[in-house]
């Protein structure tokens, strides 16, 4: 948007178009999307003079006349954007870090379940969904099946080497077969059977 649009804007919301306003709207229309730090860093970059504080207390009045809305996007302090024509939810990957943007009627069939299921209106202008962009999403399939290519490949691998080497197979024959010939332990409880036919003499003693 040009200077005047800005102006524009602010003046139907009541506001008088100063140029630290016109500043902040300006840097959010290039980001898209930013938290108070990184709009102020943006302002900075023409404005020096802009503090931080005076960007965040901007962006309050801005929110409250609704030309700038908020999202909570990630943990910690809110990320801003400008209201535009057409309302949109927030895609934020959990991977790269990536923001996208839906429009908000994709959502409509979800808030219209809520409230048929528990009386709950949902704002969809906050809704933020958290997931995996497509690239990333892509990039972790493709990991996932060379993973398991690697695993199919050295399971191969090991059944062909023990098929292959004669000495491997003719080991395990060799220990097979000792294991099949060992005789089996000579028991060491002595047989009563041996000595079950004599009885043992009694001893004699000389007459007193």
């Amino acid at each position: 948007m040009s200077v005047e649009d800005w102006d524009a804007r602010l003046r139907e919301a009541g506001l008088r178009s100063t140029g630290q306003r016109r500043a902040v709207l300006a840097a959010l229309d290039r980001l898209r999307h930013a938290t108070v730090d990184e709009l102020a860093e943006e302002v900075q970059r023409s404005l020096p003079e802009v503090s931080l504080s005076t960007v965040y207390r901007t962006l309050e009045t801005l929110d409250e006349v609704g030309l700038v809305t908020h999202a909570h996007l990630h943990h910690g302090s809110p990320t801003y954007h400008s209201v535009d024509d057409e309302p949109h939810i927030h895609l934020v990957c959990s991977d790269c870090g990536a923001v996208g943007q839906q429009p908000v009627d994709v959502a409509v069939g979800l808030a219209e379940a809520v409230r048929a299921s528990v009386g709950f209106r949902a704002d969809l202008r906050h809704l933020t969904l958290h997931g995996w962009c497509a690239a990333c999403a892509e990039a972790a399939r493709v990991e996932a099946d060379a993973d398991a290519d690697v695993v199919a490949d050295h399971e191969e691998a090991a059944r062909a080497g023990t098929d292959a080497d004669p000495d491997v197979a003719a080991d395990q024959a060799e220990a097979d077969a000792g294991r099949d010939s060992d005789p089996a332990p000579a028991s060491s409880t002595p047989d009563q059977t041996e000595h079950s036919g004599s009885p043992q003499a009694s001893p004699t003693f000389p007459p007193t």
